[in-house]
């Protein structure tokens, strides 16, 4: 694991990632430059309208909410089991965001 993974990203975006990663949250500790890169990336480009994150991990809509970013968050899921489309509770480390999604293989 890289000792300081938000090295070179401004705070305000590595402190929103930080805060909805728990500490035995493996995935997104391993994640976690990235997924603050991407909301930095994402972030200064001032999106407006819709985004659809393929894939979710929850932890970019939750993060983009958290931002306050004008955007329509939807995400796909891959269990089939489930309705194609609707809506989907997406939590992390006790904060939750509601999201369309769409089920797809």
């Amino acid at each position: 694991m890289v000792k300081n993974p938000y090295e070179d990203i401004p705070e305000k975006y590595a402190s929103i990632v930080q805060s909805l990663i728990s500490e035995d949250d493996t995935y997104h500790q391993g994640h976690a430059r990235r997924m603050a890169r991407t909301l930095q990336t994402l972030a200064e480009n001032e999106p407006q309208g819709k985004l659809l994150e393929i894939g979710t991990s929850h932890l970019i809509p939750l993060a983009i909410k958290e931002l306050g970013l004008d955007l329509e968050v939807s995400v796909t899921d891959f269990d089939l089991t489930k309705e194609y489309s609707g809506k989907m509770e997406c939590s992390l480390n006790g904060k939750t965001t509601e999201v369309d999604v769409y089920r797809v293989n």
